[in-house]
């Protein structure tokens, strides 16, 4: 979907199509709850694909990380070797999961949270 920028240049908004949200993204979420995520996601701009960072904070903030196993959206070998670039004190992998562990599995997205809540508190 085309939208404005702010310099006045067309950009293109990006999202999951209804019928492929579910396997794309949340496979292992219910389906009521997918339904709704697809419903109301944010498009992202395809300028993110291309965009040149500046600075990057897992350089000089500590990180931890949570790899989903089953993500369709970034590879799980890809988040591994981000997590190990960066240097993550924790890593939980999370086999199964989708690109969302945050919401299919929330017990261990909070106790890694909370891990690096107490190590950096």
């Amino acid at each position: 979907m085309p939208f404005a920028n702010p310099d006045g240049t067309t950009g293109t908004d990006l999202y999951l199509q209804a019928d492929k949200f579910r396997a794309a993204f949340a496979a292992d979420v219910p389906v009521a709850t997918t339904r709704l995520m697809q419903a109301t996601q944010r498009p992202f701009s395809a300028s993110a694909f291309t965009d040149v960072t500046t600075a990057a904070a897992w350089r000089t903030i500590p990180s931890w990380g949570l790899v989903a196993g089953e993500d369709k959206v970034i590879p799980p070998a890809l988040e591994r070797f981000f997590y190990q670039r960066a240097g993550a004190r924790e890593v939980i992998e999370v086999p199964g999961a989708s690109h969302v562990p945050m919401i299919s599995h929330p017990g261990i997205a909070t106790r890694l949270i909370q891990h690096a809540a107490e190590a950096t508190g």
